[in-house]
């Protein structure tokens, strides 16, 4: 429950995150999770394997504390107008990838 005396906490931005290879319209960020160091990213929209095939991009944190690209997760049987990375979901070395249009 919140009260009229509730601050607001200051927030900062540590980092950008970006596909490495990112194309205009692929919907970056369209879902994201997060599971302490590691963030999944759905890209709906991507194109790798026919026009809105779909993709999510993995996220690590090093002990610096900064985040880099160690992965792209492609449907081993998608194709196009499946949209991969429609929803995503992290947990421990875990992820999971929704494809709505399968």
């Amino acid at each position: 429950m919140f009260s009229s005396a509730t601050s607001m906490a200051n927030w900062t931005q540590v980092a950008k995150l970006l596909a490495d290879d990112g194309d205009y319209g692929d919907n970056f960020g369209y879902t994201v999770a997060v599971d302490g160091d590691v963030i999944a990213v759905g890209v709906p929209d991507d194109e790798d394997l026919g026009n809105w095939s779909g993709s999510a991009y993995v996220f690590e944190r090093d002990q610096s504390g900064s985040w880099s690209q160690v992965g792209k997760l492609l449907a081993s049987d998608g194709g196009p107008l499946e949209s991969f990375g429609a929803s995503v979901a992290v947990s421990g070395n875990l992820i999971l990838v929704g494809t709505p249009n399968a």
